[in-house]
């Protein structure tokens, strides 16, 4: 048996953490450095019951606001809530851009992180363009019809990696997406030599090479309540944090990249995108190559 002992106080990221600009209107204390872990759990109780020491006061409304440099200079801007009427807030915005797209635009990102069990959706991360929601859907204690009416719109396409246990969370959940508007990039790209490429290695290879390592660099701290396991401590860790927001984004951004490059070989092979004097002359070759041939 092990005793009951106080919350540890450990070391929280600096007030700014690396690569971060926070954004005071949303984050009055970005570095959380007056916060103490919620989810500290003693020595020997294993990860499987890591939920039943989650301390009472979790469910504390949160927004906090981030802007995150995800590679190179490029900066996303990030929201972290546990509030649906902050959920609601910005999926409103997204579907404002949504109606600014075409239609063959209409995509959005979409990740989830599980609860210590592997069977519970603990976080949600949904993405547009350079934007991030990260919500803390374990730690919300409202109902949010907005996203089951978000998720289930089949005017939008949600694309994902490797969605075989989304889907089965998502519907635990109550949480549905119509299975022909959830793409799973693993099922239209593959690197050679790897038939079904994790995020890391679509993104490394699509994108930037420092994603090469994201997943390896994501290392367990249980005295940091860092990686796998800790999704439902609030507040999320700094490295937690960044990890769900950058997954969300390269949801997004994946796809992105893969629908840009077809669409600009398929813009190429199109004729009416060509000249008239490429081709005419074009068109003069493959009849000199034919009346050779005869």
């Amino acid at each position: 048996m092990w005793a009951a002992r106080p919350l540890m106080h450990v070391r929280l990221p600096p007030l700014y953490p690396p690569n971060t600009v926070a954004v005071p209107p949303f984050c009055p204390n970005p570095g959380r450095s007056s916060t103490a872990s919620q989810c500290s759990l003693p020595p020997t109780l294993s990860m499987a019951s890591a939920s039943s020491s989650v301390v009472a006061g979790d469910e504390k409304s949160t927004t906090e606001k981030y802007r995150i440099l995800a590679h190179g200079s490029t900066y996303i801007d990030v929201v972290y809530t546990n509030e649906a009427a902050t959920v609601d807030r910005i999926l409103r915005m997204y579907e404002g851009w949504l109606d600014e797209d075409e239609d063959r635009f209409k995509f959005i990102g979409l990740d989830l992180e599980y609860d210590s069990s592997g069977h519970k959706l603990a976080v949600m991360q949904i993405a547009m363009r350079e934007h991030v929601l990260v919500f803390h859907y374990i730690r919300c204690k409202d109902h949010c019809p907005r996203l089951l009416t978000f998720l289930k719109d089949k005017q939008y396409t949600f694309t994902s990696v490797d969605k075989r246990n989304d889907t089965k969370v998502l519907r635990a959940a109550g949480l549905p997406v119509p299975e022909e508007r959830h793409i799973d990039i693993q099922d239209i790209f593959k690197i050679n030599g790897q038939p079904q490429a994790g995020m890391a290695d679509l993104a490394a290879k699509l994108i930037d090479p420092k994603f090469a390592n994201m997943k390896k660099d994501f290392k367990y701290n249980r005295l940091r309540k860092e990686g796998h396991g800790f999704w439902e401590c609030k507040p999320l860790s700094w490295m937690n944090l960044e990890y769900a927001a950058i997954d969300g984004y390269l949801s997004y951004e994946i796809y992105n990249k893969i629908y840009t490059v077809n669409e600009g070989q398929a813009h190429l092979q199109r004729s009416d995108h060509i000249c008239p004097r490429c081709k005419n002359q074009d068109e003069s070759s493959s009849m000199n190559k034919r009346q050779k041939q005869a």
